[in-house]
Parts: structure tokens; C-alpha cells; sequence
């Protein structure tokens, strides 16, 4: 039997989360996929939360690959935001996973140094480039995690299947946005991102 090694355990947790979402990851599930017994599991990961920040920080070093060539901070950050979109679409409960732990690479850290740059030589003052990335990050892993869910369970979430729950005689705006509200999850994203880079846009001019 190989040895056990904690980046072994990180890739069984990969097959798991791939295999049946967050919910499949468990100590159990994870010595049964290795051969082991679950306490071994913990001489190399102390807790399931210490597991999760291995997973996010493999993720973040596919993130921080983001194509550095547009030039403009305002394409630059559509990219960003594109780009950490198809990373946590990669994963099945990826933004999930993703969303409040803790990085365990230095360098995923450092990899911050890009877009602060990027946004302080476009004029942005440095914490509000921070902030700006911060707002960013929060917009997509928020709106990946409602992607997410939605496409676990497609068929409740219809146009039809709206119109059938709005009493659309009290509550006719509802009802009208029906089609909008369900048209796919692209649409909303990019006007979430072109709403974010508006405000920058009128934050650094003012």
C-alpha cells in the first residue's frame, strides 16, 4: 500500500467532491477511499475544516492564473471575475469550498500583488483597490454558490414553475420578471460585474 500522504488525502477528497458534492466529504468516506483507518487521517490534517483550506489553496493556485494581458484595470478585472467563475464552476460545490477558508500557500497570498498593482498604476488609491477586489471576489463566490445550487435542481427553478407560484394579479412585477429571473445565470453575472466596475469607474473619478 502507498504511503499516506496528505496530498493523497487532498486528491480522494477531489474524487469525493466530484463523486456526491461537500456532503460526501467525511473522515469515513476518505479512510474507506485510502485503505486506512480514520485516525490516520488526522497525524496529517488535525480537523475536516484544516482539509477544506488544502482544497481552497489547491483551487487558488488555478485561480491566480489569470491572464495578466489586458491592459485597461476595467478589462482586467472582467477577466478576474471570469476567470475565478470558471475555476469554482470546475468543482461541484466549488464556491461553497471555496468561500471562508484559509490559505495555506504564501505565495497563493502573494498572489494579491498582481491586481493591487494592477489597480493602484490605474489611479485607485491601494485599500480601495483592496476593497475593490474584495467586493469582486464576494460578487462572484456569492454568485457562483446560487449557480451552484441552482443547477443541482434545474427543473425548480423555471420560468413556468414562477409563473405557477406568483399570483401575478397581486404581485405583477414579480411575475413579469419571471423569464429574467431564469435565464440563465450568465446574464446576471455579467451585469454584476459591469455594475461593480461602473462604481469603481465612478469611485476613481470622483
Amino acid at each position: 500500500m502507498a504511503k499516506l500522504t496528505k496530498d493523497a488525502i487532498v486528491q480522494a477528497s477531489f474524487d469525493l467532491l466530484a463523486e456526491g458534492g461537500l456532503a460526501a466529504i467525511t473522515a469515513r468516506a476518505l479512510a474507506e477511499r485510502l485503505g486506512v483507518r480514520a485516525g490516520a487521517l488526522y497525524y496529517h490534517l488535525p480537523d475536516m475544516s484544516a482539509l477544506a483550506d488544502e482544497m481552497a489553496t489547491v483551487m487558488m493556485r488555478e485561480i491566480v492564473g489569470v491572464d495578466e494581458s489586458p491592459t485597461d484595470w476595467a478589462e482586467f478585472l472582467r477577466a478576474t471575475a471570469a476567470h475565478l467563475r470558471a475555476v469554482l464552476l470546475r468543482y461541484r460545490d466549488g464556491a461553497r469550498l471555496f468561500s471562508g477558508t484559509y490559505l495555506t500557500d504564501d505565495e497563493a497570498i502573494g498572489s494579491m500583488e498582481v491586481p493591487l498593482r494592477r489597480l493602484t498604476e490605474a489611479g485607485f488609491e491601494l485599500v480601495d483597490a483592496l476593497r475593490a477586489m474584495q467586493t469582486l471576489t464576494a460578487f462572484v463566490t456569492g454568485s457562483v454558490i446560487e449557480e451552484q445550487h441552482r443547477l443541482s435542481a434545474p427543473e425548480r427553478y423555471t420560468a413556468a414553475r414562477r409563473h405557477q407560484r406568483i399570483d401575478a394579479a397581486r404581485f405583477p412585477l414579480t411575475d413579469a420578471v419571471s423569464e429574467a429571473f431564469t435565464d440563465g445565470a450568465d446574464a446576471a453575472f455579467d451585469w454584476g460585474v459591469e455594475t461593480i466596475v461602473a462604481g469603481l469607474a465612478a469611485r476613481r473619478a470622483s
